[in-house]
C-alpha cells in the first residue's frame, strides 16, 4: 500500500464529501489548508471576492 502523505498547511485538497463535487471529472475549484487544529483541518475556497470555509477531519480529505 502506498504510504500517505502528511498535510499541511498551504496543501491543496479536494473534500471527500457527497455533494461537494459532482464527479471525477467535475471543475469544482479545489481547496487550500488554511490551519490545523489537532484532528480538524480548516479548508478555504477562493474564487474573486468568494470565499468558503468548512472545518474537516484528515479522513475526508485528498491531497492534490
Amino acid at each position: 500500500m502506498p504510504v500517505k502523505s502528511e498535510l499541511k498547511v498551504g496543501d491543496w485538497v479536494h473534500v471527500l464529501i457527497v455533494g461537494f463535487r459532482s464527479g471525477p471529472t467535475s471543475n469544482e475549484p479545489a481547496y487550500q489548508i488554511e490551519s490545523i487544529e489537532g484532528e480538524e483541518y480548516s479548508v478555504v475556497q477562493k474564487e474573486g471576492s468568494y470565499e468558503h470555509r468548512m472545518k474537516v477531519k484528515r479522513g475526508k480529505l485528498r491531497k492534490l
